[in-house]
């Protein structure tokens, strides 16, 4: 329940940055082809935006990744004092630093491909909206040092023709305030094409790729951790020991009079229908300590015992050590261990749902090792 609401608060809290970020991409890129009184637009801005700085962006993206580090631009984000703290309290609060690296990046790339998103919509509306004629003027450049650069960054896109760049264009759009007259109107809205290009070669297509990486790594890592499992232990390890691959067996059926340890702290209304459902002669809430009291129970006692937990929560020791201070080991051939999960609603209140596998297996090779209990899916058990 909590796991779902920290996600649910963190995607929607990426939502809004996203938008912010759209927007923000939006604005520079009408604020870059907004041109002067004549519909002029400095061409050294637009290849800065477009072009040369999402470029770079994609080559150090690439290269931290190959390093191993994908925190991204979110990681400095989160530092800043202007951060919100929304944002920066459920980065911190992410239950290991591999998953926190994994929502920084995602976040990452879910900030960058917004913005870039916001470029080309402002790229677009300008166009249609306006006739925009790229001239370009430096004091440094020209149009011979110029060309390559541009030349290896439109190699991508060669069977488009249209966006390639060439020495002739560069040298017919240069100092256009002075020549005037004298130049191709063609040339002057032929950049179009070639910025295009490479706002799609550079931003749009590598970063959805890389968000939809971001993403599949943030939830593979949110799932492995859920269940208690290191992520570099799952991609290391070729043959894992038998024992931690060992499952305890697995019953939605318990003979009924049993007494029940309501370790996952549900609503009295939920437990009240696992209850029902059990037909049990007693339940105890246990506190959080785990200190499991048996109070009126016999050591002999033959009626079953059940532990509910939280399903997304990860087996720990001092549960472990509590079950076998508490109960006998003739005791235990007669626990159940119940991990569940649970959604509300206005129309059931608390109801039980379908824990994820890899949790369920989690709690199946803690009751293995070493506690000698059963499973009990207590979803498929419910009435």
């Amino acid at each position: 329940m909590q796991k779902n609401e920290h996600f649910l608060r963190l995607r929607s809290l990426s939502v809004a940055l996203g938008v912010t970020a759209l927007t923000l991409g939006l604005l520079a890129s009408v604020a870059v082809l907004r041109g002067d009184d004549f519909g002029r637009v400095n061409l050294l801005y637009s290849l800065s935006l477009f072009a040369l700085l999402p470029s770079i962006g994609l080559v150090v993206t690439l290269l931290l990744l190959f390093l191993g580090r994908r925190s991204g631009i979110a990681a400095l984000l989160i530092e800043l004092p202007l951060a919100p703290k929304k944002l920066t309290s459920l980065l911190l609060t992410q239950r290991s630093g591999v998953r926190r690296q994994t929502a920084l990046f995602s976040l990452s790339q879910s900030l960058t491909l917004s913005f870039a998103t916001g470029n080309l919509v402002g790229f677009i509306l300008m166009l249609l909206a306006t006739d925009v004629s790229f001239v370009w003027r430096s004091t440094l450049l020209d149009a011979a040092t110029l060309f390559p650069i541009l030349d290896t960054l439109a190699s991508p896109w060669g069977f488009w023709q249209a966006a390639q760049p060439s020495l002739e264009m560069l040298n017919q759009t240069q100092d256009f305030r002075l020549r005037g007259a004298l130049l191709e109107g063609n040339y002057v809205g032929q950049w179009w094409q070639f910025l295009l290009a490479a706002q799609l070669c550079y931003s749009i297509v590598p970063r959805a790729l890389l968000w939809l990486f971001a993403n599949n790594k943030f939830n593979h890592a949110a799932q492995l951790q859920d269940s208690g499992q290191n992520p570099s232990h799952h991609l290391t390890a070729v043959t894992p020991p038998p024992e931690s691959d060992k499952l305890a067996a697995s019953v939605s059926v318990i003979p009924a009079n049993a007494v029940l340890f309501d370790c996952a702290h549900t609503s009295d209304a939920l437990l009240s229908k696992i209850e029902k459902s059990l037909r049990v002669s007693a339940s105890v809430k246990a506190p959080e300590s785990f200190d499991l009291k048996l109070d009126g129970i016999s050591p002999t006692s033959k009626s079953p015992l059940v532990i509910v937990v939280r399903s997304w929560e990860p087996p720990l020791a001092e549960l472990a050590d509590s079950i076998l201070e508490a109960f006998s080991a003739e005791q235990r051939q007669n626990l159940f261990i119940a991990p569940i999960d649970w959604e509300s609603n206005q129309q059931q209140g608390d109801h039980l749902i379908q824990p994820v596998v890899a949790h369920t297996q989690e709690w199946r090779r803690f009751c293995a090792n070493g506690l000698g209990c059963t499973h009990l899916a207590l979803f498929e058990a419910k009435a």
